[in-house]
């Protein structure tokens, strides 16, 4: 049986605010840029840079998380499908990479400029954020975007406990 794999990773910086748009049946859509980059040293030991730039759409809750969350010039971590597609514009064809995003991790701290937010212009506050579930209560955060939240940490580590629990026993 063949299969096979479409899946890439990236960390990089939104190059500019989402684009936020809703669809006829209320479907939410967030595209915006991401920019990679890697250095190297060329032959003539001179240090090197490249910057490549992904397009990138998410679609339903996660587009409209990324529409209140997410800046020009924080650093995520993106997780998703590579797309191709064409337009044809004044009889020039044009092809396109896209980028279909499935899972994102907000990454730096909550005090980096462009906070985390979901508000345009936050206020200071005194008080830190409180975490938004407790151990003892049900799980309910979405564990990836909420890294506060150590129930998942504990879900996490008893579920690969679980798992690799038979295959440790036999060693």
């Amino acid at each position: 049986m063949s299969r096979s794999l479409n899946k890439i990773m990236l960390i990089g910086n939104v190059g500019d605010d989402p684009e936020i748009r809703s669809t006829p049946n209320g479907n939410t859509m967030a595209k915006f840029s991401l920019a990679t980059s890697r250095t190297w040293k060329s032959s003539d030991v001179q240090q090197q840079e490249k910057t490549e730039w992904h397009r990138c759409t998410a679609w339903g809750k996660l587009g409209e998380i990324i529409g209140m969350y997410v800046k020009k010039g924080k650093q995520l971590y993106v997780e998703g499908r590579v797309e191709y597609s064409q337009t044809e514009s004044d009889g020039q064809i044009r092809y396109w990479t896209d980028i279909n995003v499935q899972e994102m991790q907000m990454l730096g701290s909550r005090g980096d400029e462009g906070n985390w937010s979901a508000t345009p212009n936050p206020e200071p506050t005194s008080t830190p954020p409180q975490p938004t579930c407790d151990i003892t209560e049900k799980h309910s955060c979405r564990a990836p975007l909420f890294p506060e939240c150590k129930k998942s940490i504990l879900e996490f580590y008893t579920v690969f406990f679980v798992i690799s629990y038979p295959f440790f026993k036999g060693r």
